[in-house]
This record gives C-alpha cells, structure tokens and sequence, in this order.
C-alpha cells in the first residue's frame, strides 16, 4: 500500500489529458542539443587549451589561426582548410578574451 501512496503522490501525468493552457513541444529539444553541441564541444575544446597553455599564447594561436584561415579563404580550396580554421581561431581567441 505504501508504494501506492507514494505513485499517487509522485507520479507522472502519463494518463492525464494534455492542459490547454501548457504548449506543445516538438522536437525543441532535440533541435537545441543538436544545434548547440558543436558549440559546446567547440569552447570545452578552447576552454582546455586554454587551462594547459595560458592565456596569451592561447590568444596568440588564436589570432595566428584566424589570420591564416582568412589567407587560405582567398582560394577555393583552400576553403576546406581555411574555414575549420576560423572556426577553431574564432573560439580559441574568444575563451583568451573571456
């Protein structure tokens, strides 16, 4: 009986009609992980590089990175390369800022 009481007092609404009053969700969820995890991994990335070298060398590979990415960028194929550097200089530069 004692597990009864406990499932009335704790249990989840499975059963319950929807309120008209909470909104839906679909997906939301999911869309943000999925949206924000390649930012998140991107500044844990940065924020370890950060605790083992310091910050201004940090700052300095950072720039070099963002520097070296926008010349590769003047070519096509050099985007390949030149895009995934800015990217890594942009957060590398950022968690030396902040």
């Amino acid at each position: 009986m004692r597990s009864m009481a406990i499932f009335t007092w704790t249990g989840s609404k499975v059963a319950a009609r929807p309120s008209a009053i909470e909104p839906k969700r679909r997906g939301g969820r999911v869309l943000r992980y999925v949206l924000l995890t390649p930012i998140r991994l991107g500044w844990w990335m940065a924020s370890k590089i950060e605790r083992s070298t310091g910050i201004l060398f940090t700052l300095l590979i950072g720039a070099a990175l963002l520097v070296g990415g926008f010349f590769l960028c003047s070519t096509f194929i050099g985007m390949i390369l030149g895009i995934p550097m800015i990217v890594a200089g942009g957060f590398l530069a950022l968690r030396a800022l902040y």
